[in-house]
């Protein structure tokens, strides 16, 4: 019966209580079991205490058959239930760890691209340094934030995997804090004007030192600021 459900009629005919702790043992069993109790008792606390036990339902005996066959008929309704919600659960499971690979490898293939763009976009306000370009040099710095805030999005759907996982990790350094805020607000003040939207940004800080996760910060401030 450990293999797959069925219907198992008890008889607490037997001594010590024997009935009660099988039931018990029954319903830790991987797969569902319709256990129905036949018992020359038939009075209240009796019956509670067989139910509370595990079982299902409970009949007098010797059993009437019509009654113990419409008994039978609940359990097999019961049975074959179960065994569509656990179908019902055993896809749901496949499409979850299908979905998790589909994002997993999506995610790669968007990161390899983007992270050529990162690169290439540096290697350019680089030279705009170098040249004294101010203008280029500014704009160069807005792709990257874009990019790198497009970045953590993508990492984003990774970390939903390793959430539902309980793998997400968070990693505390030191961090400057006036320096996080600059660059959330230079990143988000281009998705503002695009909605005809300003942002004004007025803080006081004694102390730009903080211990965070920068990347896990960042997220929350443009999604504080986008909302």
């Amino acid at each position: 019966i450990q293999d797959h459900s069925s219907i198992i009629i008890l008889s607490d005919a037997l001594h010590n209580n024997t009935t009660e702790t099988l039931c018990s043992q029954i319903q830790k069993l991987p797969h569902f079991h319709y256990v129905l109790v036949t018992s020359k008792q038939s009075d209240t606390d009796h019956m509670i205490a067989i139910l509370q036990s595990g079982a299902h339902d409970f009949l007098p005996s010797p059993p009437i058959p019509a009654v113990l066959k419409s008994k039978l008929k609940i359990g097999a309704r019961l049975v074959g239930l179960e065994a569509i919600k656990q179908n019902a659960l055993d896809q749901a499971e496949q499409a979850n760890r299908m979905k998790s690979c589909f994002l997993a490898n999506m995610s790669h293939e968007l990161r390899t691209p983007l992270n050529a763009v990162i690169g290439y976009t540096e290697m350019m306000q680089e030279q705009a340094e170098i040249d004294a370009r101010a203008e280029d040099f500014d704009d160069h710095r807005r792709v990257l934030l874009s990019a790198r805030y497009l970045l953590s999005l993508i990492n984003d759907i990774l970390d939903l995997s390793k959430i539902e996982a309980d793998k997400m990790s968070v990693y505390i350094r030191t961090e400057n804090l006036r320096g996080i805020i600059d660059d959330v607000v230079a990143t988000a003040v281009t998705l503002a004007e695009k909605n005809d939207n300003k942002i004004k940004l007025l803080y006081t800080l004694d102390d730009d030192v903080i211990q965070t996760d920068k990347l896990r910060l960042v997220q929350i401030l443009l999604n504080l600021i986008s909302n």
